[in-house]
């Protein structure tokens, strides 16, 4: 595709702020796609997601056809599934004229698929600390904290794993928010590398009372595995270098997936559940624009239908004075003839 290069695809686990960094990036000029084709905004991100429900339904699907969801990832994600579709999508973001963007948590383990059309497109990796990535999904989500813990080390062991054997920036959404770092400073590190963006007008964005728990306050480290502290300041390193190779500590990710979908499957009742009410949420949201838009047009309508009425009043009253008229010269001619 002939616009991969002012491609952006932003790669975090849910929870980790990639959110702020996409608005961030939809204020520096680059496009996630048609307001109304984009995931509404909910209470938990009342900024909105800068998502395209497209995007993320062919992520899902992915998954489904191996077997899995978001929350129960499969070994392996089914990369050939929907092929047709992630072209078309692709090509209809490309279309608007604009740089665009890419973002989705699913990319962590969809991203080989979407390299495969998108090989010139840059890559953003979003980090955020795995207590605060579990917190936050165990008050969305109602998960345990051990298995959100699980699942943040699963996406970013596959985020890295993939973007390891690329060329990628990254950011971590903690130091982003603690103020080391600025978002102006991460898009103008993409621009120097060709993506067309105005880092300044993003310099407002970020919004420290949206932030979704503090780092690793409080209790729950004695949670963490020696991997997952490993990997954590793994990537703790990975940002301050702002990219690079990255050593993953070593397991084995088979034992990791059946830990994690043990946990989740335990879950799985309750997560469907919380899925269903934050996509009726959404639902709710977009009926709730809709109906906006149709009382607006209606509202038009009714001025369209008064400017009408009065125009045709002003009309039969114009006829009528000129009847008035054509008697009166029509009178005056006759009286003209007889003085004649």
């Amino acid at each position: 595709m002939e616009s991969a290069a002012d491609c952006l695809l932003i790669v975090g686990m849910h929870r980790s702020g990639t959110s702020m960094v996409a608005q961030a990036c939809a204020a520096a000029g680059l496009s996630p796609g048609p307001e109304d084709e984009l995931l509404s905004a909910q209470s938990d991100n009342p900024e909105g997601f800068f998502e395209h429900r497209d995007l993320v339904a062919l992520n899902d699907a992915m998954l489904e056809a191996a077997g899995g969801s978001w929350s129960v990832p499969p070994a392996q994600p089914d990369l050939a599934a929907v092929a047709r579709e992630r072209e078309q999508l692709l090509q209809h973001l490309a279309s608007g004229g604009r740089p665009y963007f890419l973002k989705d948590p699913r990319l962590c383990l969809t991203a080989a698929a979407w390299y495969e059309t998108l090989p010139a497109a840059r890559w953003l990796y979003v980090y955020r600390s795995p207590l605060a990535v579990a917190r936050s999904l165990a008050r969305r989500n109602h998960f345990s904290l051990q298995l959100g813990l699980q699942l943040w080390e699963w996406y970013n062991r596959r985020a890295l794993e993939f973007l390891g054997e690329r060329s990628f920036d990254a950011v971590s959404y903690d130091a982003l928010a603690a103020g080391d770092v600025g978002v102006v400073d991460i898009l103008g590190a993409l621009r120097q590398r060709g993506l067309s963006c105005e880092p300044g007008a993003a310099a407002q964005v970020f919004t420290p009372s949206l932030r979704h728990f503090d780092g690793d306050s409080g209790d729950g480290s004695e949670l963490l595995t020696n991997s997952q502290r490993e990997l954590h300041e793994a990537c703790q390193a990975l940002c301050e270098r702002g990219g690079g190779a990255v050593a993953l500590p070593a397991v084995q990710d088979e034992v990791l997936l059946a830990r994690l979908r043990d946990s989740a499957t335990a879950l799985e009742p309750l997560a469907r559940t919380v899925e269903t009410a934050l996509e009726r949420d959404d639902a709710l949201a977009l009926v709730a624009e809709r109906t906006r838009e149709r009382d607006s047009s209606l509202e038009s309508l009714k001025t369209l239908e008064h400017d009408h009425d009065a125009l045709v009043k002003a009309h039969e009253e114009e006829k009528a004075s000129h009847r008035e008229a054509a008697v009166i010269l029509a009178r005056l001619e006759g009286e003209h003839e007889r003085l004649a």
